[in-house]
């Protein structure tokens, strides 16, 4: 509901997809049709400071394909997953290629806005956390539970920081 007390009507006219399935729509659907599974072990990076050896991953997606490389550099590989999912949901539409190109170029600006926003935040976190258990050593106070969360919170960055 808007403002205004009316109602908006949303009606999907595309669908786009980027799984551990298949790259699109139509390859997620047929391997879903044939039973096959998208899990399988974890070589995007060292699984070893997680308690999983395997996962979803995305095989086979090359980013440079669907945007143009300055926008591969500066976003997280999920940005690079959304943004071949819009662009197939967009084409499938059939919306008109400037119509498409000008979703495309909004779209993009909102996710870099909250993908720096986002990293920015783990960044300052695991900054703070490793600091706090640092000062705790040096106080000689056994903070366990704190140095396990300041090690989680620099292994999410380190991770963060692989998956770019």
């Amino acid at each position: 509901m808007s403002g205004g007390g009316e109602s908006r009507r949303v009606v999907i006219t595309g669908m786009g997809a980027v799984t551990p399935l298949g790259l699109d729509v139509a390859s997620t659907w047929d391997a879903m049709k044939a039973g096959r599974s998208g899990i399988g072990p974890i070589t995007l990076f060292d699984p070893a400071r997680v308690a999983s050896r395997i996962g979803g991953e995305i095989r086979g997606f090359e980013a440079e394909a669907v945007m143009p490389r300055k926008e591969v550099r500066r976003n997280d590989r999920y940005v690079h997953y959304a943004w071949a999912a819009a662009a197939e949901a967009l084409a499938d539409a059939g919306l008109p290629k400037a119509e498409r190109t000008r979703l495309h170029e909004r779209f993009a600006d909102w996710l870099d806005q909250h993908s720096a926003e986002r990293a920015e935040l783990e960044d300052i976190a695991a900054y703070h956390l490793e600091q706090a258990a640092l000062a705790a050593r040096e106080l000689e106070t056994p903070e366990p539970a704190l140095e396990s969360r300041a090690a989680e919170a620099l292994a999410t960055s380190a991770t963060r920081a692989a998956w770019r």
